[in-house]
């Protein structure tokens, strides 16, 4: 039997002891396995997402206030393990030992629940004109919505006078939001034509093959995940926590094993290179450079407005 890891055991002890607080951040994960669409356009690193977010969150803040509003920067949630998860479900072996598909560990952090928010209960006591005011400042109005069409069809619609699109506007541009709906509509239709692909379809019936002979009987990648998670809900007492605990490292580890063994995650590789090409063009490349440009702005900026921010007096 495989031991469970020291982050599991300890995530476990402090949700036995009925532990109150959340358990600490998700564990120190190896770089994001396998391939991912158009090399990550749309995966920030987590501690990239956290400096910008900080960011708007304070100009946000600034904004409320001169429209006569009190705001308070909400926090970000952990994005650990969210910014580590694979597109198409493939499975790092160093994941697999460290944190199995991050399940439970998930679980046992969000039973303390998501990072409060900071405004709820001065929001909550305003009146109902007061509330629509405070509302309409920080996310806009209906009567200043535009819609923007992208190149699949679908479209967006964006509020541009409240205070969230301000801060936007101000971190990464008058058009930030048309290219990262447009780079994630990319980046979908890509996992769409790989996850269909004949040579992935058939490696993943190859490792349906491999997890059955080691006793665990999925016909796809999602298996694994949705039995372990179904598992963990039907627990409710510390033996059983453990056992599931237990379980996803197992079936993780073998999850990897098998996908290496048919070459999964090479396979996964070639056909996103196929839908990438087939899906390039000379506006989607432009596309994606601009929103790489606006990015890496916003970070620039974001980092001297935190600066700022840290060192005004209190």
């Amino acid at each position: 039997m495989r031991h469970l890891s020291s982050l599991i055991v300890a995530m476990l002890a402090g949700s036995v002891a009925g532990c109150s607080s959340a358990p600490g951040p998700a564990p120190a994960l190896p770089p994001v396995p396998g391939p991912r669409p158009f090399g990550g356009v749309v995966y920030p690193p987590p501690d990239d997402q956290r400096l910008v977010h900080t960011a708007t969150e304070i100009l946000i803040r600034d904004c409320m206030r001169t429209k006569g509003q009190d705001y308070r920067p909400a926090p970000l949630a952990d994005l650990t393990r969210a910014s580590a998860a694979n597109p198409y479900a493939l499975l790092d072996p160093r994941h697999a030992r460290i944190d199995g598909y991050g399940i439970v560990g998930e679980a046992i952090s969000a039973a303390s629940g998501p990072p409060a928010d900071p405004n709820r209960a001065a929001v909550a006591a305003l009146s109902d004109r007061d509330r629509q005011n405070w509302e309409a400042a920080l996310v806009g109005t209906p009567s200043h919505q535009r819609t923007v069409e992208l190149s699949t069809g679908a479209t967006i619609t964006v509020r541009t006078d409240g205070c969230t699109y301000a801060a936007r506007r101000s971190l990464q541009g008058d058009d930030w939001d048309r290219l990262w709906a447009q780079a994630e509509a990319d980046t979908n239709q890509v996992i769409t034509r790989v996850t269909a692909a004949g040579p992935v379809t058939s490696a993943v019936t190859d490792w349906s093959a491999c997890m059955t002979k080691a006793g665990y009987a999925y016909a796809d990648l999602q298996g694994p995940r949705r039995d372990v998670t179904d598992r963990w809900q039907a627990a409710t007492t510390p033996e059983t926590r453990k056992s599931v605990a237990e379980y996803e490292l197992r079936v993780a580890q073998e999850d990897s094993r098998c996908e290496e063994s048919v070459t999964l995650p090479e396979i996964v590789g070639a056909a996103q290179d196929r839908a990438e090409r087939e899906l390039t063009t000379p506006a989607l490349t432009a596309g994606h450079d601009a929103l790489a440009k606006a990015w890496a702005s916003a970070k620039a900026q974001a980092s001297t407005i935190v600066g700022s921010a840290s060192s005004a007096p209190a």
